[in-house]
């Protein structure tokens, strides 16, 4: 089966500690999201702390989803979708179960990447990152782009990439 390679970038408002700044997701359908990549690029100088989380129930996405499209302009929209906003937010466990964290300084311009692309299991298949076999609460369903400082972060640009 081949993959179709997606990439959306937004800008993100501050918000607040141990709040998300958005989340990859799917519809509960059957389908699979593979995480290429996350970047991120910090666009007001205050210090931020990022970590990939999933989480311990998805959450309900409100109007504020932003759709991408398929690398192949004939096959239309992606199924993923990035959320900046929920109906029900999304919870996280007393210990999250992190993919991936970062800190950036006070400093506009910095910027990382998070780098998934040749992430495989044991038998050497790429590692499904949002998985829509599951049922709608499951943590398969959502990966949250999380601030994990003490404060509001700062305003990003992220850009994720991911493969369906």
């Amino acid at each position: 089966m081949s993959e179709n390679l997606v990439a959306l970038a937004k800008r993100l408002v501050a918000p607040a500690a141990g709040a998300p700044y958005c989340s990859l997701s799917m519809p509960a359908t059957t389908g699979v999201i593979r995480l290429v990549s996350v970047a991120v690029t910090l666009i007001t100088a205050v210090a931020s702390e990022f970590a990939l989380i999933r989480p311990a129930v998805a959450g309900t996405p409100s109007a504020s989803q932003f759709g991408g499209y398929l690398s192949a302009v004939t096959n239309g929209n992606a199924i993923g979708q990035i959320n900046t906003a929920w109906a029900v937010a999304p919870t996280i466990a007393g210990t999250p179960k992190y993919l991936a964290k970062a800190f950036l300084p006070a400093t506009i311009g910095s910027s990382f990447v998070w780098d998934f692309n040749d992430i495989v299991n044991a038998q050497g298949d790429p590692i499904p990152f949002v998985d829509g076999g599951y049922s709608a609460s499951s943590d398969e369903l959502e990966l949250l782009l999380w601030n994990t400082g003490g404060g509001a972060g700062g305003i990003i640009d992220v850009t994720w990439t991911w493969k369906e």
